[in-house]
């Protein structure tokens, strides 16, 4: 361990730390085990280089002080503080105990990405055996306070500047005032007096921190001062003075105060939201609420501050709201909607748009909507529309049995078409919807028949050339009849086409190909099928496989390719069987 720990990069660390005769320590800072400690720490846990082997800090800290000693290395890694100096314990393999002070900053080696720490460890008077072995000399003191990098100075009990760091001087902006020697208040005679008084407390033996306080000086500028004030003592235990750590953390404070302004600023918006606001860290925990959820949940602030996402969520389960936080992470936000239980015991849907606010430990905030209105007038919506859709399927049902009564030998041949037409578009994936719409279609699709003669459409023989061009037309009747009807689908026009052929020899308009609509050519598809497998008073029926055959063979030509290839798929890979009206 030791400088061997550093592998090639000894060098960096040899002067000033090998030489210095103050106790020098180099962590990581994550993990806090050793690499480096130069021959005043090795002396002052009395260690020999070797022992350090894998070792961490906390190992070397006694229990008492260990939590502390972690939380300061864990400000000055993630840069909360430049750094920080805290008192510890520590345990020896003779088994006495030591109490030291160590001073934390952070350090960056340039040959290697890791961040570390570096620790200037002191010995403190008053260890439990009554004595401090390992306690410095003045010259030792001088030399750890002059070296040490941070703003620090080492006064005597006049208060006079014995020695102080060169982060001091540039620091307080010394660099053409020789401070040796001279007394702090001449240094600085903007001075308050509660700090005047704090050097006189620390001069009596306590030592005193303040982590943030405001100074004013006489020019008017404003800053921001962390402090630290320590009495130093000699070997023989009388105080020779004090130590002053100081940092200024302006900078900082104009930060924080930014970010508190932002977090005021938008606490204000999110209390002024008529939406229920959450916000959860990664576990489920619930962090914040506003009051607007508060309202609609029925609890109160305090009791859900102390709920997890998962008592409020009616619907899904732990483990798919785990889910759903990963999936937030991954994606940064989501919306969806789920249902919330009230404290009274009733459950409400909501609507919930959820981001992923990324930090130290993460956490996830989300905007609560009650949509119990909106899913009734759905409801209403939804119904009304059912009732329309009904009235719709009635009405169409009713002409085709119009024109069926017309027609007595073709009777059920619209409702047939149209169940065949739907189960073709269903095998093509069409969605459910689209598929019972052809199926209505299908019923009508010969509505135009009813400006056709009676006797024409039952005649037993052969159709003269003009009783032909006359059926032709119920294409066009069946558009004129219902052109002003409003459907999901462009019901006129489909009807208009469905004797259009992909070719163009089909009537009345000669279409071809795409100009042809997709439900049009499922529709002739349906309708040649059914007309051939059925009986007519001019001829019997011809049976399935010669309907097959002629859809098969015109494919491409005369009718639709995938529709053929979906309607062939039906009767010969799955056995379809050609349902019957009101089935």
């Amino acid at each position: 361990m030791g400088a061997s720990g550093l592998a090639g990069d000894e060098d960096i660390y040899e002067t000033p730390f090998r030489r210095s005769p103050c106790g020098t320590l180099l962590f990581h800072a994550h993990t806090l085990r050793l690499e480096f400690a130069n021959p005043g720490a090795l002396a002052l846990f009395r260690l020999e280089e070797r022992e350090f082997g894998e070792r961490t800090l906390d190992e070397l800290s006694l229990p008492e002080t260990r939590e502390s000693l972690s939380a300061c290395c864990r400000r000055v890694a993630r840069g909360v503080a430049s750094h920080e100096t805290v008192p510890c314990k520590i345990s020896r393999p003779d088994g006495t105990a030591l109490r030291v002070q160590f001073v934390i900053t952070a350090l960056k080696p340039p040959a290697g990405p890791a961040e570390l720490l570096l620790a200037n460890v002191m010995a403190l008077p008053g260890s439990p055996d009554g004595e401090n072995p390992a306690g410095p000399d003045f010259d030792t003191l001088q030399q750890f306070v002059a070296t040490a990098p941070v703003s620090i100075a080492m006064l005597d009990c006049d208060l006079k500047y014995v020695v102080v760091s060169g982060r001091w001087v540039s620091d307080h902006r010394f660099e053409a005032m020789p401070l040796i020697g001279i007394s702090h208040y001449d240094a600085f005679p903007e001075l308050p007096q509660k700090w005047k008084e704090e050097h006189q407390r620390a001069l009596n033996g306590e030592a005193i921190h303040v982590e943030e306080e405001p100074l004013v000086r006489k020019s008017g500028e404003y800053k921001w001062i962390r402090r630290d004030i320590t009495p130093w003592r000699r070997r023989d235990g009388s105080i020779g003075g004090i130590i002053i750590f100081s940092e200024d953390i302006t900078s900082r404070k104009h930060i924080e105060n930014e970010l508190l302004n932002s977090e005021s600023r938008y606490r204000s918006v999110i209390e002024a939201a008529s939406d229920g606001f959450v916000m959860a860290d990664l576990e489920g925990a619930i962090l914040a609420v506003n009051n607007a959820y508060v309202r609609m949940s029925g609890f109160s602030e305090a009791e859900l501050l102390k709920m997890r996402v998962t008592d409020l969520e009616v619907l899904e389960s732990p483990n798919e709201i785990r889910h759903h936080l990963n999936t937030l992470v991954k994606t940064g936000q989501g919306r969806f909607e789920s249902a919330h239980r009230k404290k009274n015991g009733t459950s409400y849907p909501v609507e919930i748009s959820a981001s992923y606010l990324p930090s130290e430990n993460g956490a996830v905030f989300a905007f609560v909507r009650d949509i119990t209105e909106r899913k009734s007038t759905d409801l209403k919506i939804s119904n009304y529309v059912r009732q329309v859709e009904q009235f719709t399927e009635d009405t169409l049902l009713a002409f085709s049995n119009m024109v069926e009564q017309r027609d007595p030998y073709t009777a059920g041949h619209e409702q047939r078409v149209g169940m065949l037409a739907a189960d073709i578009a269903r095998e093509m994936g069409f969605s459910e919807k689209r598929c019972n719409d052809l199926k209505l279609i299908g019923h009508v699709h010969d509505i135009g028949k009813i400006g056709i003669p009676a006797e024409i459409l039952s005649k037993p023989g052969r159709l003269s050339d003009l009783e032909y061009q006359l059926v032709q037309t119920h294409a066009l009747k069946g558009y004129e009849i219902l052109k002003e009807v409003k459907f999901t689908l462009p019901i006129a026009e489909i009807i208009y086409q469905h004797h259009e052929r992909m070719n163009g020899s089909g009537y009345p308009r000669k279409l071809s190909g795409k100009e042809i609509l997709l439900e049009a050519r499922i529709l002739a598809i349906a309708d040649v099928v059914e007309s051939i497998i059925s009986h007519r008073p001019y001829r019997p029926a011809r049976g399935i496989e010669e309907a097959l055959k002629e859809i098969e063979s015109n494919a491409g030509k005369l009718y639709d390719s995938s529709a053929v290839a979906a309607c062939l798929r039906l009767f010969r890979t799955k056995g379809y069987i050609q349902p019957s009206p009101g089935l």
